[in-house]
């Protein structure tokens, strides 16, 4: 059995009632954004969609949160940016504003690309944050409008292999990471529904205990980690019971992490 679960009638009629009500709330700003030639700031049934899932159908907080996110945007001139520097035309490139692999290759259950993060590839220590920050939003403004990924939520991978775990990584990474995943939570939310963190070495979870303490706590209940070596196991670990249920594509995936 696959991810995707049945969903009784009456709650998919009670979500969608509560969809057009958030529609009808935000009607101003559609009617601003219309006359100011701003079609990426008019909202869209997916994105609203998007937001009260994230909020747990919460039609006020999603409402809350739902109009900082377009307040951040007007502010940070998050269109322009777009404009301004050009998102790799591969997502395996290595240019860019920010040295770092996506890999997008294999799909969910729903069709959405799976996001791979080899960690060991990424100088986060070296690179400034905003850098960091323009670099992730391109992606996931290139991921929002390639894919239907607007109300279904990805799956994330964040691969530790090969990963030197040490004090210089702990006092730059963190502070960094803490003010990445905020941005992320907030102005793209609900972006992940499952977050893995795998092969991680040793003393990671103390650090990751130290972490969680500046992230969003609904991040960090979408958190699975799996220690260092159990892909490489015979014994099949947690994670990968996990993958079956989220991709028809696990084996080659598992290949894939396997010998990458």
């Amino acid at each position: 059995m696959n991810s995707i679960e049945a969903v009784s009638p009456l709650a998919v009629d009670k979500k969608n009632r509560m969809l057009k009500d958030f529609i009808y709330r935000t009607i101003d700003v559609y009617e601003l954004n219309r006359w100011n030639n701003c079609p990426q700031a008019i909202p869209d049934n997916a994105t609203l969609r998007r937001y009260l899932t994230r909020c747990g159908w919460d039609l006020d907080y999603a409402e809350k949160l739902y109009r900082k996110m377009l307040e951040w945007r007007i502010i940070n001139n998050i269109d322009a940016i777009v404009k301004e520097f050009p998102y790799p035309k591969s997502i395996e490139d290595k240019g860019g504003i920010f040295l770092a692999q996506f890999n997008h290759k294999f799909l969910d259950y729903y069709g959405i690309p799976i996001e791979i993060v080899k960690i060991s590839q990424i100088n986060f220590a070296d690179a400034d944050i905003d850098d960091i920050l323009n670099y992730l939003i391109l992606k996931e403004e290139t991921l929002f409008h390639k894919y239907d990924i607007s109300d279904k939520s990805m799956i994330l991978i964040y691969d530790f292999k090969n990963f030197t775990m040490n004090l210089s990584f702990v006092l730059n990474v963190l502070p960094k990471l803490s003010k990445i995943s905020r941005v992320m939570d907030d102005y793209y939310a609900g972006r992940a529904r499952k977050i893995y963190i795998i092969n991680t070495p040793p003393l990671f979870e103390t650090v990751y205990k130290l972490a969680s303490n500046f992230i969003p706590e609904h991040t960090t209940r979408m958190v699975y980690i799996s220690v260092e070596g159990a892909l490489g196991s015979r014994a099949v670990s947690n994670f990968v019971e996990r993958l079956i249920h989220d991709t028809p594509e696990h084996e080659e995936l598992l290949e894939y992490l396997r010998n990458s």
